[in-house]
């Protein structure tokens, strides 16, 4: 198997700028020992290297930026559920209070289940509504739904549509940023490790050089003491509870 399809996407459990510094450590020991060192390492270890400290420099913020686009993309789509529903609630509020019969109200959906945070829910009973109002424009008309009304569920109905494209687009490349970001850092430490190897063979017998070689390791994580814990165990639990309009859910159609 070769070393490359051991790097994993797995966090690398250590702070990255800490894993760029290491990097470029390794990248000048190599580079000055180079000679010494490259009939140890694999072809390319230092070129990658190299390579890798400049696409984690964009991978890290790059890998941020797309996070924050996705809870954007999802505030959205919320936001636009909310909308939605609140012409739906509107419609069936007016139709209700009708003479109409109980199929005129069942089309306008009264006593339909719809489900506020979810996608398909609420889109339906939209677009149900905008049918039966462009087949029957009378009957629209005598219900107190005009034109405008119609218009402004059509556009709710289309921001929804919208804000679901955005969400899935952004929930699906979020985690593929964070994946790179971690696959550059993860090489960067291979490559480290096996520079220090190098390094530790071929200068085992130099104090100094060995030492320096030695050397190129990250720094162990520090844990957490208890008194930093304590303020999160006591968070009130009505403060943990989600906030069920930042995550609205879907069913496949």
């Amino acid at each position: 198997m070769a070393a490359s399809s051991l790097i994993t996407s797995a966090h690398p459990h250590q702070d990255f700028s800490g894993i760029a510094r290491l990097g470029l450590k390794a990248s000048t020991l190599a580079s000055l020992y180079q000679a010494a060192l490259a009939p140890r390492l694999p072809p390319g270890t230092l070129s990658t290297l190299v390579e890798d400290i400049d696409r984690l420099s964009v991978a890290v913020p790059g890998a941020r930026q797309v996070r924050q686009e996705a809870k954007v993309a999802t505030a959205t789509q919320a936001e636009a559920l909310r909308v939605g529903y609140a012409r739906v609630k509107a419609v069936r509020s007016a139709v209700r209070k009708t003479h109409a019969s109980k199929e005129v109200k069942q089309a306008y959906g009264v006593g339909q289940t719809v489900r506020p945070l979810l996608v398909r829910d609420v889109k339906s009973v939209l677009q149900q509504i905008l049918d039966r109002a462009a087949a029957h424009p009378g009957e629209a008309a005598s219900l107190g739904i005009l034109q405008k009304d119609l218009e402004a569920i059509a556009v709710a109905h289309q921001a929804i549509s919208e804000a679901d494209k955005a969400q899935d687009h952004k929930q699906v490349t979020a985690p593929l940023s964070t994946q790179e970001r971690n696959r550059v850092a993860n090489r960067i430490l291979g490559a480290v490790a096996r520079i220090a190897g190098a390094g530790g063979l071929e200068f085992a017998a130099d104090a100094d050089l060995l030492a320096a070689f030695t050397g190129l390791k990250p720094p162990s994580r520090k844990k957490k003491s208890a008194a930093k814990k304590a303020p999160a165990e006591a968070i009130d639990a009505a403060d943990q509870a989600p906030d069920t309009l930042t995550e609205p859910m879907k069913l496949a159609s």
